[in-house]
This record gives structure tokens, C-alpha cells and sequence, in this order.
């Protein structure tokens, strides 16, 4: 345990999140500077019951007098193959954001206390990787706690991904043309029986659209290639417990487009404070043709605007490159990867000059490949 100013910075290797911790993240989730389902309790919880977990650090900045101010779920790898331990922002198959929870009115004090940590021996590795958005307030103090310290040796890799802006103008990235095609397209669909669009109710029990969701997922592509949720008995686990819970907290969002009553494509959305996270989405492949997929995504707009009034964002959750939710989603956040040294010359020199390190053992490992044919 180190101390900074009264916060401690604590460590732990939990198997599974007792439920004194699984609170205490919940409040601080509550005032939280940015929100991030993936590391609430209801989720993380599951995650490492589920997923599997590497070398995992539970680290916690926590104060005297007003509790725990920063949870940051780190694993402990290898920095890009390098001869160098790293602590990084856990990221497993199903989470798509490393944003830490701190608490808002702490947050400055939060991070500098983490840093210093890092800094310390009492961190295992040298190099901490912070994998989050940067665009937000976040990214601000990380960067403002980054300038005062000129010992620390840093490098920022950014990318872009789509986000839905629900408190602007309404509208998608589409020509006029696409949308007239969208248009006939369902008009198409519903030559084969009656096509309807469906929400899950608040009252109404979630099992069925779970089952269905799974279903309709692993009869695609993803089930042919065994990386459908229901393909392994523990995603499946994990997925049904999340959905669950995210449905008896008011989080949860389960958007369907049915032909006569089955399913052809269905969405789940988390929601956490004002912003919201695009999980997954499936359709049926007999009917691509038609964009089921597409259409139920401009539903989906529509039905967060009207009824979810408090959310003014949600995140893709998507690659960089996706071509359909970028053609959709006009607006874009940035993630990025921070590598972070404030300890051992070796591994600052290696953090200092990143792109130049991993360029040279991409170029060697093609060398050698080359060499072997």
C-alpha cells in the first residue's frame, strides 16, 4: 500500500468481487468523472467468473475520509512482446472500453496518486498502459498530470470510432439515395409476412429475448465459427448473467425486428448514466439482402432518443473501420492507449520511443519468418 497526500493505492488479486468491493464500486460508479459499464460491479463481477482472466490487479486508490475515489482492473503481460512487464488496462473479448471509474470530485488527485504509484517499486511492473477514451475529461487530466512530471517518459496512440450523438440533430451519415433504398428494402421484408419493431419492457422479463439473441446470433457466421456468444458454455454464462442484471437495474436495452413474431435481427445496449454502449448486434443471414441489421440500427436511434432521455451519447463499441455504423453514426470518439514509465531508465527509453522499438522487432520477426521458407 503507498500514500499520497492521504490516498492509498492498494492492490489485489481477486478471483471472483466480494460483495463489500462489488459496493463500494458500485457508489463510486454513481459519481464516476466518465462513465464505463465494463468495470461496474454488475459486469466486472461476472467478467471474472466468466472470462479468462491473465494476471489480473484489482488496484484501488481509496481515502480516509471519503472511501474508494479510483478502481483500475490492470493486467500484468508482456509490454508488445518486449523484455519488459507492463500493467495494462484489462480489456477481455466482450469489454470494449479501459476507461477507469473515478470519482469526479477526486479525480486529479486520483490519477496523481495512481501515477506515483506506478512510479514506485511497489508497482510489479515498470510500464502502466492505460487503454480509455481521450477526448474526455479523463484524457484532460491524464495529459495535465503527464506535464508535471517531466521525469515520466509517455506515448499516446489514438483511434476513432463511431459514437451517436442523441442530443443533436437527428439524422444519419446516409445519402438520400441509401435512405430511399432502406425504405424499399423494408418495404421488401415485409412482402414475406408481418414485419414489426420490438423493445423489451421494463416489467417484462428479459429470459426469452436472451434466448432469442443467442439463437439468432450463433445461426450466423460467428456460430460457424465458434466465436458466437453461445458457442462456449462460459460466454454463454456471462453473457445471460450481465443481461440479467442490466435488466433488473434499468440498464438494459433489447431492440428486435421480427418477421411474422421471429427475430431476423436483434441489438443489446448497456446503459450507464448519460451514456450508453452498443453490445452486440445479430440478424439472420437469409434475409442480409434486405439490411435487417441496418434497419433495426436506424430503430434503434430512434428509440433511445424518444425514450431514453437521459442519455446523450452512446458508444459503438465498434472497430475503427466498421463500414455500416460509421455510414450511420456521423460522430466519432477517440481511444487511445497511454503508455506511462516513471521508473527504470531501460523501460523509458523503450516507452519514450515506442513506434521505433515495436517497428524494429516487426521488421525482425518478418526477417526471420522470411528465412524459414
Amino acid at each position: 500500500m503507498s500514500t499520497n497526500g492521504g490516498y492509498e493505492v492498494s492492490s489485489t488479486h481477486p478471483m471472483r468481487l466480494d460483495a463489500r468491493t462489488g459496493e463500494a464500486i458500485d457508489a463510486l460508479a454513481s459519481q464516476a468523472l466518465e462513465p464505463n459499464v465494463f468495470y461496474e460491479s454488475w459486469m466486472l463481477g461476472p467478467a471474472l467468473e466468466h472470462v479468462r482472466v491473465p494476471a489480473l490487479f484489482l488496484v484501488a486508490v481509496r481515502h480516509p475520509t471519503h472511501g474508494l475515489t479510483g478502481v483500475f482492473p490492470l493486467e500484468l503481460a508482456h509490454y508488445h512482446g518486449l523484455p519488459f512487464r507492463c500493467l495494462r488496462s484489462w480489456l477481455h473479448e466482450y469489454a470494449f472500453l479501459g476507461t477507469p471509474l473515478i470519482a469526479k470530485a477526486h479525480a486529479q488527485a486520483t490519477i496523481d496518486a495512481l501515477l506515483d504509484w506506478a512510479a514506485s517499486r511497489r508497482s510489479p511492473a515498470p510500464i502502466l498502459e492505460l487503454r480509455s477514451r481521450v477526448d474526455g475529461p479523463f484524457g484532460a487530466l491524464l495529459a495535465d498530470s503527464l506535464a508535471r512530471r517531466p521525469a515520466f517518459a509517455s506515448h499516446r496512440f489514438a483511434m476513432q470510432r463511431a459514437m451517436l450523438d442523441l442530443r443533436a440533430d437527428f439524422g444519419t451519415g446516409m445519402s438520400h439515395k441509401h435512405e430511399k433504398d432502406l425504405r424499399r428494402q423494408e418495404r421488401r421484408l415485409g412482402d414475406f409476412g408481418t414485419l414489426a419493431y420490438r423493445a423489451l419492457g421494463r416489467e417484462e422479463a428479459p429470459h426469452e429475448w436472451i434466448e432469442r439473441f443467442l439463437a439468432l446470433e450463433a445461426g450466423g457466421w460467428k456460430g460457424e465459427e465458434g466465436t458466437a456468444l453461445a458457442s462456449d458454455p462460459e460466454s454463454r454464462a456471462y453473457f445471460y448473467e450481465i443481461a440479467a442484471k442490466a435488466h433488473r437495474l434499468g440498464r438494459l436495452e433489447m431492440l428486435e425486428l421480427t418477421l411474422d413474431g421471429a427475430p431476423i435481427a436483434a441489438k443489446c445496449n448497456f446503459v450507464a448514466g448519460e451514456g450508453s454502449f452498443a453490445f452486440k448486434i445479430a440478424h439472420d443471414e437469409r434475409y442480409a439482402k434486405y439490411s435487417p441489421g441496418v434497419l433495426l440500427e436506424i430503430f434503434n436511434m430512434k428509440h433511445m432518443a424518444e425514450q431514453r432521455p437521459e442519455v446523450a451519447w452512446m458508444d459503438s463499441c465498434a472497430r475503427a473501420q466498421h463500414f455500416m455504423i460509421n455510414r450511420l453514426w456521423t460522430r466519432q470518439l477517440t481511444i487511445g492507449v497511454w503508455s506511462i514509465c516513471g521508473r527504470n531508465p531501460f523501460a523509458r527509453a523503450v516507452v519514450r520511443h515506442r513506434a521505433r522499438f515495436i517497428g524494429a522487432r516487426s521488421k525482425a520477426r518478418s526477417f526471420f519468418a522470411g528465412s524459414k521458407t
